[in-house]
């Protein structure tokens, strides 16, 4: 079980709804946080920067559409009835409080896909919404990718 795993069932224990199990953790960015920290850290200068500017605007628009308050370091916690959402410390990367929550119910498909600065998470929720993730370089997303998918497939 990985490190997240295990700090997100602590922090859950007394969130969670009676039959409810926390079973995987993932640490995830909002979508393009490590492209525009990149670019405006690099020598791509203005272009750079304000092509990493649209792109974090998109990820915090999704956030906001998927009735996530903005947060640009967030941890999931998947259970067997929703995605709990934790904001994550900028200096630690630690989970500190709950955002929100998905309810499976309310994601008709997750897509992956493998990337070199960190897996990519694409969640197509109910009202045509989508929600773009990338986790953190160190977090494997494929297996919270897989276990969601036969969670939705189970649940249906």
């Amino acid at each position: 079980m990985k490190k997240i795993t295990r700090t997100l069932i602590k922090l859950s224990a007394g969130h969670l709804q009676p039959e409810e199990e926390l079973l995987a953790g993932l640490r995830v960015n909002l979508k393009g946080t490590a492209l525009g920290i990149g670019l405006s850290a690099g020598a791509a200068g203005f272009t750079g920067l304000a092509l990493g500017s649209k792109i974090m605007n998109e990820g915090r628009q999704q956030a906001e559409d998927s009735g996530i308050p903005f947060s640009q370091q967030m941890a999931l916690g998947l259970s067997n009835q929703r995605i709990i959402v934790w904001s994550r410390s900028a200096f630690s990367g630690r989970p500190k409080k709950i955002l929100g929550q998905i309810l499976l119910s309310e994601i008709n498909q997750i897509t992956f896909e493998p990337g070199a600065l960190g897996d990519k998470l694409k969640l197509e929720l109910q009202q045509d919404k989508i929600l773009e993730l990338e986790s953190v370089k160190v977090d494997k997303g494929q297996d919270f990718a897989d276990q969601l998918k036969t969670l939705l497939t189970t649940n249906q």
